[in-house]
């Protein structure tokens, strides 16, 4: 089960960002962020056809993998 994040206390922006620039933000290819964000445990969002992330979210995910590191 992915870890679950406490929104209410996450810092950053709730600002929605596309698989683009969530993708660039952790370096890696779009693609391979489509396919794994479930598996991943990355929180997502489908907007009309698009997914979009939360700036925040995908702040505290990088944040949580460099901490375990």
């Amino acid at each position: 089960m992915p870890p679950q994040h406490n929104h209410h206390n996450l810092g950053g922006s709730n600002k929605l960002i596309s698989l683009a620039e969530a993708a660039r933000r952790i370096d890696v290819e779009p693609h391979a962020l489509r396919r794994h964000r479930g598996k991943w445990g990355i929180p997502w969002l489908k907007v009309g056809q698009e997914i979009k992330f939360r700036e925040r979210d995908i702040d505290a995910w990088i944040a949580q993998r460099v901490a375990a590191a």
